[in-house]
């Protein structure tokens, strides 16, 4: 995965495990859930998944409006996470990335609680910006 794609993706999925609270330190050892779903992490290919949205108009217009110009490992502001929950790109992207999460990835486990990535597919943007800043302020986890 680009870095650019990374962040984005990265972002959504801390979001998703804020969701079930899980916290991110306590990654999982196993390659399946208790439920014998596959971890996404451990799926073959799984960049060929993100590789499409690349190409779209708002994935460029997503990194500039959320001016993440950092490499993908160095942790979010709270400026740039609130910049890229305003941009109406990143939430078209997000748009596209939810669409690849419910029909073109196969039914795999995002977190050690066996939470699907189909659940995080149907999870709104709104859903996502509401539950990550209530996360953060209580935590402020993965900001600088």
């Amino acid at each position: 995965m680009g870095p650019w794609i990374t962040a984005i993706v990265t972002i959504i999925v801390l979001i998703a495990l804020a969701l079930v609270q899980f916290t991110p330190h306590r990654l999982p050892p196993q390659e399946t859930h208790i439920n014998g779903t596959h971890l996404c992490s451990t799926l073959e290919n799984l960049d060929s998944y993100f590789q499409p949205l690349y190409a779209l108009p708002e994935f460029n217009l997503c990194i500039a409006d959320s001016n993440m110009n950092k490499d993908y490992y160095e942790p979010l502001t709270l400026v740039e996470l609130n910049d890229f929950f305003a941009s109406a790109a990143c939430k078209l992207l997000y748009s596209s990335l939810a669409q690849v999460f419910l029909e073109k990835m196969p039914l795999c486990a995002i977190d050690s609680s066996g939470t699907s990535i189909k659940t995080l597919g149907n999870i709104t943007f709104e859903q996502l910006h509401d539950t990550f800043m209530k996360n953060y302020s209580l935590t402020q986890w993965m900001t600088v």
